[in-house]
């Protein structure tokens, strides 16, 4: 029975199973060595759950990706969207300015103003 040295969560704490892995199993062989040429048996259990789920959180973490990614793109196009919204509406309204009889002046001193 073997536990790995003080803090053992820092050995746990990166989100990728191979840095887990090496971390862990770095030090098992160093206590295999240490201990000699004896019939030692490793049984990592910890590890070999996490092997189970490291895919289903690998596809969780590719999904998310794709949805934040969906989500920024969707906010970029509203934004364009209204900005185009704007500019249409103020072209409307120069235009029907004009159409009452305003001068091409009077349009630059209102935008100036």
């Amino acid at each position: 029975m073997m536990t790995l040295p003080s803090p053992r969560v820092a050995y746990y704490e990166s989100s990728d199973y191979f840095t887990i892995q090496s971390g862990v199993t770095g030090y098992a062989n160093q206590v295999i060595e240490d201990l000699g040429f004896f019939p030692v048996r490793m049984s990592m259990d910890v590890l070999e759950q996490m092997q189970l789920f490291s895919t289903a959180i690998l596809f969780l973490g590719l999904i998310f990706d794709i949805i934040v990614l969906l989500f920024v793109i969707l906010s970029i196009l509203l934004i364009y969207s209204l900005l185009l919204i704007s500019v249409e509406s103020k072209t409307f309204e120069y235009g029907v300015m004009r159409m009452i009889g305003l001068s091409k002046t009077g349009i630059i001193n209102m935008i100036l103003v």
